[in-house]
């Protein structure tokens, strides 16, 4: 299944972003001011991967939705005209984050939209050593707020 961007936002958007935890949403009223204006779009809930297939026999509206479920799920991607940012925002990261993060961009180059280098970023509340330096070693930004 292909990268599925779905709606895009930008900075004006007040609301709460689809899916996004309210402490995640915590995380990222207070990033997104981080974001340059060259922007051309933030999206939110980018899925990626193949997801599971339900198998023969199953209604095709039920597969769709249950391959879509299935699908790992980028938090924020933000597109600029040289570039792409996903971000993973998590409350308290733990070193879970990276490997997240890491999956995200494989299943994404697998199937990029933008065709742009990548950048990758942990936006956390929560400073922790082991992510730090992990993050580090696989060239991942690393804020706190």
């Amino acid at each position: 299944m292909p990268t599925m961007l779905g709606e895009k936002y930008d900075l004006n958007f007040q609301g709460v972003p689809p899916m996004m935890s309210p402490m995640d949403f915590a995380i990222w009223s207070v990033w997104k001011k981080n974001i340059k204006l060259n922007y051309e779009g933030i999206y939110f809930n980018v899925h990626v991967g193949d997801g599971r297939d339900c198998g023969p026999g199953v209604d095709e509206k039920f597969k769709a939705f249950w391959q879509k479920k299935t699908q790992l799920r980028i938090d924020v991607l933000v597109a600029y005209p040289d570039r792409v940012e996903i971000i993973e925002l998590r409350h308290v990261a733990r070193p879970s984050a990276v490997g997240r993060i890491l999956a995200y961009d494989d299943l994404y180059s697998a199937d990029d939209p933008f065709k742009r280098p990548v950048f990758l970023r942990i936006v956390s509340n929560f400073h922790n050593e082991v992510v730090a330096k992990t993050a580090a070693k696989f060239n991942i930004f690393y804020d706190i707020i």
